[in-house]
């Protein structure tokens, strides 16, 4: 777990790397993000700097999506069912779609056969909870927003010893974080 966690920065670059081949256009009213548990993630840490970038973790998709929408599907497995509903839906309604996900996947395939826009994510065998890097980068580098993280900020060293001060102040105390879904 330990070599998973520092190879976070790996991941980001990678993922950006796949994300910038894909090239959508970026005159979106909104963006709304559907994935659910790990696979939602990097899309919940957006929403921090981009508040009108949505994350919908459901089935199907939220009320008033319209075609000046994006809809970003991601999943690392690719085969998770309120993510494929959501993907389904915006495909029935016309609405221009973004996947990010392994490429062998049923969602990969999906996008491949209506020629969707695709990040073809690793096909590592980890949880979506520590594929994070991968789904961040490839979401920045799809939507030209890699400049929000500088490569100097996330070097495995400086992240583990953010990681130990943390670890000293916690101490014996078990963290409780409360906070709104905002």
């Amino acid at each position: 777990m330990r070599d998973i966690i520092l190879n976070f920065p790996e991941q980001v670059k990678k993922g950006i790397e796949l994300g910038r081949q894909t090239n959508p256009e970026y005159r979106y009213e909104n963006i709304i993000f559907c994935g659910m548990g790990g696979s939602s993630i990097a899309a919940s840490l957006l929403t921090i700097e981009y508040p009108r970038f949505i994350v919908h973790q459901s089935y199907f998709l939220l009320s008033g999506v319209t075609r000046k929408d994006l809809i970003v599907c991601t999943s690392w497995s690719g085969r998770t069912k309120e993510t494929i509903s959501s993907y389904q839906k915006a495909k029935e309604l016309g609405i221009p779609v973004l996947v990010i996900t392994k490429s062998n996947s049923e969602l990969a395939q999906l996008a491949t056969t209506n020629k969707d826009l695709l990040v073809a994510l690793p096909q590592e065998n980890i949880q979506p909870r520590f594929a994070v890097g991968y789904m961040l980068g490839a979401t920045l580098g799809a939507l030209g927003l890699d400049h929000l993280i500088s490569e100097d900020e996330i070097t495995p060293d400086t992240l583990e010893e953010i990681g130990k001060e943390i670890a000293q102040k916690i101490d014996k105390k078990i963290p409780l974080i409360y906070a709104s879904t905002k």
